[in-house]
């Protein structure tokens, strides 16, 4: 599991305690399934489990055989960067709080963070990757917000869904073509 999504799962902090103790990591997924919406309550369960469409996770895995035709190799993890903005690594934090690249994305994002001041007016929103994690791990730790969280991650999914994520050439290996005799 990546540093940072290890993070994300192992240090939710409980925003409604006085002592702001660390949940487990079994106690923490109780709040996702108050997340009616079984979309949103996916989407949550996803970025837990490392199981979301960004290169980050999908470049990290490569085959050990053809398929098609074609062998796709791992992918080191400086080189995993953003399909929209193509400066970052595109993690979970990166998709969902800092790539201003796409339209839909922002248009997305301002969405969530309007409903988000409604329900949380002291959250200040990361101005680079460094706080996006944090950020993200209060937003994961607000039982109030998770809905909303979980809706708006769902339509970011959606949205870099809809960009293919290209495999970079360097690290793509073509079958050798064979005469035939």
């Amino acid at each position: 599991m990546p540093e940072a999504l290890r993070a994300l799962y192992f240090a939710r902090v409980d925003c409604h305690t006085t002592n702001a103790r660390l949940l487990t990591a079994s106690y923490a997924t109780q709040y996702a399934l108050k997340v009616r919406n079984s979309k949103s309550r996916k989407a949550l369960a996803r970025i837990v489990a490392s199981d979301y469409p960004f290169a980050l996770e999908r470049f990290r895995h490569g085959q050990s055989a053809y398929r098609n035709g074609v062998m796709k190799l791992k992918v080191p993890r400086e080189l995993r960067v953003c399909r929209f903005c193509a400066v970052a690594i595109e993690s979970p934090e990166h998709a969902l709080l800092i790539c201003a690249a796409s339209e839909a994305l922002l248009a997305a994002r301002n969405n969530f963070l309007v409903q988000i001041a409604h329900i949380w007016p002291t959250f200040e929103p990361p101005m680079d990757d460094d706080d996006a994690l944090a950020a993200l791990r209060g937003l994961q730790g607000n039982t109030a917000v998770l809905g909303v969280l979980g809706a708006f991650t769902h339509k970011v999914f959606l949205i870099f869904d809809a960009v293919e994520l290209i495999w970079p050439d360097e690290f793509t290996r073509y079958k050798p073509v064979t005469p035939e005799p």
